[in-house]
């Protein structure tokens, strides 16, 4: 797995530049580890998140006649924060919905 990895890096470095590499190798994989627990799942994961990042910008990209490139990249960050955001949210809610049940059980 790690040589698969090794080569892909090192053959899309000339293709498509370092930020982008890291931008599609770094950002599905980390969005994807936000919300699973073994590796199996962050693999799917990753790939969905990877998809979805690349489907989503060459539509966008093909109805308005813009270059798609770096934007994928970009996608896939964005999806990252609003993972991150998304996580975040659930993890602050989590604990006053405890406490509210708590008190409705105290009275």
């Amino acid at each position: 797995m790690m040589i698969l990895l090794a080569l892909s890096i090192v053959a899309n470095f000339e293709a498509i530049g370092t930020l982008l590499v890291f931008g599609f190798l770094v950002a599905p994989p980390a969005t994807a580890m936000l919300f699973a627990r073994s590796l199996p799942s962050v693999m799917v994961l990753a790939v969905g998140f990877g998809s979805i990042s690349v489907v989503g910008r060459l539509t966008v990209s093909h109805h308005h006649g813009t270059a798609a490139g770096a934007k994928i990249s970009g996608v896939s960050v964005v999806l990252f924060f609003i993972g991150l955001l998304v996580k975040e949210l659930v993890r602050w809610s989590q604990p006053h919905m405890l406490r509210a049940a708590s008190d409705r059980t105290m009275q």
